[in-house]
């Protein structure tokens, strides 16, 4: 049986260009989903009165084509199949274009050239949100005190060759390669790539800017890195975090734009392993909402509320973690306190107290490495834990108010 794919069509028609189909496919192929995932998927969507946006997120990149919309455009999300696009392409090969519609009855996404079809099934339980759209909401590019670089694009491939210049056998043992570390301000655009842990050094540049602002941020680079060496050399980019405490890097061009989330190399090396461990040794770890991967893990322990975080030296090669316990709050730093708690650090053994911020901490901390000894980094919290019971009692008759 012929089908018509002109019948039970939906009152919608989308008229989109070879070209914009092919810059769909082309940061399909940079971000590495070429030919992947068979239930992949890249938005369709308008933004209103705006203009047409093509959207991909995969993992802890989000990308976008934007393209000229027309009056009739519908404002909600369509999802196309990767895999479809590149039957797309050969449709609208002959007229320059293609035509989306949809079938109601069959459930199927179409699209027509000057004489030819192609048809696909609509993709099942899947669901536009906030976080696919390129702004998080802020769909006109409204930003709060934003540290902004504006670049060239020719410049940024020395960025994206120093990210991508591999040593020769970076091995370590580790399961993450070096997150790159960048800086906007004082009219450069700078970053460094450290690749000391695996036998080979450090990597710093930077190239003129105009700069907004000042930051600082970390970010897992790779796939971005090629993704802006598809981009045109004769274009300026925009580099930009949003906020003073961003989730995201932003670069973005005339007619493209890519985010990045931003997160710490040392707690991508060793958080998942801390949480393993923790829930080995019967903890209940409470999980936390976000991306990003926390900076910290909660547990109870003896009925006490601890926390278990990563952190690196200023060396940047030193990682280790941290167990703690917050003992007070709102105690001062005067003369007793402070002879108080030397005396009991006196009489601990792999743990400390520290007053910081106001808060009496008891503290353990261990080279990461050590992360598999979970079990006696905790009996050596315990032990303080028992010694400091009654310092919530004792420490706040040392208040400045007594």
């Amino acid at each position: 049986m012929i089908p018509n794919f002109e019948t039970n069509k939906s009152d919608w028609t989308i008229r989109v260009t070879i070209g914009e189909l092919i810059d769909v496919m082309s940061a399909l192929s940079m971000i590495g989903r070429s030919g992947g995932n068979g239930e992949a998927h890249v938005w369709l969507t308008k933004v209103p009165k705006g203009p047409r946006l093509w959207i991909i997120r995969e993992r802890i990149i989000t990308t976008w084509i934007t393209a000229d919309a027309e009056s009739t455009d519908p404002t909600f999300a369509l999802p196309i199949p990767d895999r479809f696009i590149p039957h797309l392409i050969e449709v609208a090969s002959g007229s320059g274009g293609a035509d989306l519609f949809y079938n109601e009855t069959e459930g199927t996404i179409i699209g027509r050239g000057t004489d030819r079809y192609i048809s696909t099934d609509h993709p099942d339980n899947v669901e536009f949100t906030e976080k696919d759209m390129p702004y998080l909401g802020r769909i006109h590019g409204h930003h709060e005190s934003p540290a902004v670089a504006e670049v060239s694009v020719k410049d940024l491939t020395l960025f994206t060759d120093t990210v991508q210049d591999f040593p020769r056998d970076p091995t370590d043992g580790s399961r993450v390669f070096p997150f790159v570390h960048v800086a906007i301000g004082d009219g450069q655009f700078a970053w460094t790539m450290d690749w000391r842990r695996y036998n080979a050094g450090r990597t710093t540049g930077s190239i003129p800017a105009r700069t907004n602002g000042h930051s600082t941020f970390t970010f897992y680079p790779y796939i971005l890195a090629r993704y802006l060496r598809s981009r045109d050399d004769h274009e300026e980019a925009r580099i930009f975090v949003d906020e003073q405490n961003s989730d995201y890097v932003f670069i973005t061009g005339d007619k493209w734009g890519i985010r990045c989330l931003l997160d710490r190399e040392e707690l991508a090396r060793w958080s998942s392993e801390v949480k393993a461990q923790l829930e080995r040794e019967g903890f209940e770890v409470e999980e936390t909402e976000g991306e990003r991967i926390p900076d910290f893990y909660t547990f109870t322990f003896d009925n006490l509320e601890c926390f278990a975080s990563v952190h690196c030296k200023d060396d940047e090669l030193s990682e280790y973690i941290r167990l703690t316990h917050i003992l007070t709050t709102n105690t001062p730093a005067n003369r007793d306190v402070l002879e108080e708690i030397n005396n009991i650090n006196a009489t601990l053994y792999g743990a400390r107290l520290v007053l910081r911020d106001g808060e009496v901490r008891i503290i353990v901390e261990f080279p990461a490495k050590a992360v598999t000894d979970m079990g006696s980094h905790l009996s050596v919290l315990k032990t303080a834990l028992d010694r400091c019971k009654n310092l919530t009692v004792f420490l706040p008759l040392f208040s400045d108010s007594h």
